[in-house]
């Protein structure tokens, strides 16, 4: 069975979501279950989902808008008592995440783009060509990335989140492939998935590598705004790519292209305790159901 289901971990839960909702599932600190739904952005749907290049940026801009609302409702209720009555009364405009999301741009941008851009300068004093100093560039990057989710990953917290992560994974491939929804069947399946957004973060990084090694370097001001400016560009074409792959997920191409982002969910994923397995089918049922 093809699904469009994708999904996100929490703090001490999970979202999936399908085309019209994402479903939330958090475990409190005694032990049950609160849920919450968000419906998808009514600019997100319709036509604008069918034109090429745009569209991957309206989803991605759509999932960092639901998946911090939900990872802040996780924080809230996961908290010793908080419930969602409480949470309800007191959460934030709509409008208040988008700062967040913002913050997260420009955070990004400035550790993972202008300070390769910085320090692969060096590199030419040593007289390396451009086509070498903005490979470095992209390998730095590259190293950038790694490093920081491999460093984040020592937390004990962040270690817990990637447990449900690889949770969500295994919940999302079981329903998949047409298994019951049991913690058993789950766990024949991998804590890693082709189309996390893991794979997707990765791809990025890859095309921009390729593409940057080609433009040149000097002025300065071209060589920063170059890469600012095609960020979304970036973004747009490493969907196409992703959604392109995916429709040949027994493909050698699939293959190839996920391969990289498989490898980076070696340390985004860890394997999952029955509890948080549970979670996981409780949350898929959700989403299913939500999303009929």
């Amino acid at each position: 069975m093809s699904s469009k289901f994708g999904g996100q971990a929490l703090i001490e839960g999970i979202m999936i979501r399908g085309a019209l909702r994402a479903a939330v599932v958090v475990r409190k600190e005694d032990g049950t279950f609160v849920e919450k739904t968000y419906e998808t952005s009514s600019w997100a749907i319709g036509k604008i989902r069918n034109i090429p290049i745009l569209r991957g940026l309206v989803v991605l801009v759509d999932t960092l808008i639901i998946g911090t609302k939900a990872l802040n409702f996780s924080a809230y209720v996961s908290s010793e008592d908080m419930d969602v009555e409480l949470y309800e009364e007191n959460k934030q405009s709509p409008w208040a995440v988008i700062p967040v999301v913002i913050f997260s741009f420009v955070f990004a941008i400035g550790i993972f783009f202008i300070v390769p851009i910085l320090i692969s300068n060096i590199f030419e004093g040593f007289g390396f060509n451009s086509l070498i100093t903005n490979a470095i560039e992209g390998i730095l990057r590259l190293l950038f990335l790694i490093g920081y989710i491999w460093l984040i990953s020592l937390s004990k917290e962040i270690q817990r989140v990637f447990q449900y992560h690889g949770a969500e994974h295994m919940a999302v491939a079981a329903f998949e492939n047409d298994e019951d929804l049991e913690i058993e069947k789950l766990k024949k399946y991998p804590t890693e998935h082709p189309r996390c957004g893991t794979s997707f973060l990765i791809t990025i990084f890859v095309i921009a590598l390729i593409i940057f090694m080609f433009f040149p370097r000097e002025p300065l001001w071209f060589l920063v705004s170059s890469r600012l400016i095609l960020i979304p560009l970036l973004v747009a074409v490493s969907y196409e790519i992703i959604r392109f792959s995916g429709s040949k997920e027994n493909g050698f191409l699939f293959k190839i292209i996920s391969w990289p982002g498989i490898f980076l969910q070696k340390i985004t994923t860890k394997k999952p305790n029955d509890e948080q397995l549970e979670l996981a089918i409780h949350c898929m049922k959700l989403a299913i159901k939500e999303n009929k």
